[in-house]
């Protein structure tokens, strides 16, 4: 059973609709605007509509995103060079110079959604200062291992340690980061149950689980025999943690985060994308949670949180991304470590080796 792709391109058409204009609910997330278009721009590309969109003029306002403080006016070794969420919260990048705010720097997260974006776009990375950028991440990570998402310091746990990652396997070097001490402060997060919380202490999650199998994975920590595709790991109990994945899918079809917690769509992503990460994508109930997932969908394009509710970007990308992990044949795979098409990861290798 699979979605048709009349409803589709319903999907498709929703995120052409926020391409072009964010609702006012939207609005108190406009520091974070390069994520949430990140969330439109992959979902276009897994749904074979990136034609409809201009790319190059995406392509610069992402650059236009990029931290490149004058040294005159700022100290950049106390900086993340990076690229910031929103242009509402610095100064748009010029290659020929530009003034800087003394508070302006950028961010892990959206530093992770500006590559992702243009990578998904094609683009070469030429203009990314790569050296700035990686020199100034490193300064992030912390004596434990951690990374805090902003040069002036707050919250850390492993949503920022997969940023970190990510970013140094898109720009193909690991100058920004110490694995060995990633990896440790990846291991402290581990719960008793085999699942991961975002900190060393708090108890398992979804999201924080994807976060820790991707990152050991990107970083060389588990495995994937290429002939057998059988996954092993040196540091984990890779069976005990596929059963506490299994375990969080619910009667109803979906996966939720937490124990006792209600199903949520993005947890199709989440915590089946971790199943898949550990080659055990096919323990997954498919036709329940994609039941849940046509429950979740919106006739008019668009996923919610749950059955019943509005549709919100967030989400309709998860939902589509659960959605390729399923099969549909309509919907590009999905590089699930990478957050991207495997057609996009693809391209990035090739042009990796080309170099």
């Amino acid at each position: 059973m699979h979605i048709s792709i009349t409803d589709l391109e319903a999907h498709s058409q929703f995120a052409l609709f926020m391409f072009h204009g964010l609702p006012a609910s939207a609005q108190p997330e406009d520091v974070n605007r390069l994520t949430l278009a990140y969330f439109l721009i992959s979902s276009l590309d897994l749904l074979h509509a990136l034609s409809r969109i201009d790319a190059t003029q995406v392509i610069d306002w992402v650059y236009g995103h990029q931290v490149l403080p004058a040294p005159s006016l700022h100290d950049s070794g106390n900086c993340f060079l990076g690229f910031r969420g929103s242009l509402s919260v610095g100064v748009q990048f010029r290659p020929l110079g530009a003034s800087a705010l003394l508070h302006d720097g950028g961010h892990l997260a959206s530093t992770y959604s500006a590559l992702a974006i243009l990578t998904i776009l094609g683009d070469d990375l030429c203009r990314v200062q790569k050296h700035a950028l990686l020199g100034s991440m490193k300064k992030l990570q912390q004596q434990d291992g951690s990374f805090t998402s902003v040069h002036m310091g707050t919250e850390t746990d492993l949503r920022f340690v997969y940023c970190a990652v990510a970013i140094s396997v898109i720009l193909n070097d690991w100058a920004g980061v110490d694995t060995q001490k990633a990896s440790k402060y990846i291991l402290d997060c581990q719960s008793y149950d085999n699942g991961f919380g975002l900190v060393p202490g708090q108890e398992s999650h979804g999201g924080a689980t994807y976060c820790a199998i991707a990152s050991l994975l990107m970083m060389g920590y588990i495995k994937v025999d290429p002939l057998s595709k059988i996954v092993s790991s040196p540091l984990l109990d890779i069976s005990g943690l596929i059963k506490w994945c299994i375990q969080k899918q619910t009667q109803s079809g979906g996966f939720h985060g937490r124990t006792n917690k209600d199903p949520d769509t993005c947890y199709a992503f989440w915590v089946a994308g971790s199943l898949h990460l550990l080659g055990a994508g096919h323990l997954c109930n498919a036709d329940a949670l994609q039941d849940f997932l046509k429950r979740c969908a919106d006739k008019y394009g668009g996923f919610s949180k749950w059955p019943g509710e509005s549709p919100d970007l967030l989400h309709s990308y998860y939902g589509i991304c659960g959605l390729s992990l399923l099969g549909n044949p309509n919907i590009k795979q999905l590089c699930c470590k990478l957050g991207m098409s495997i057609e996009a990861a693809d391209r990035l290798e090739r042009a990796r080796n080309e170099g």
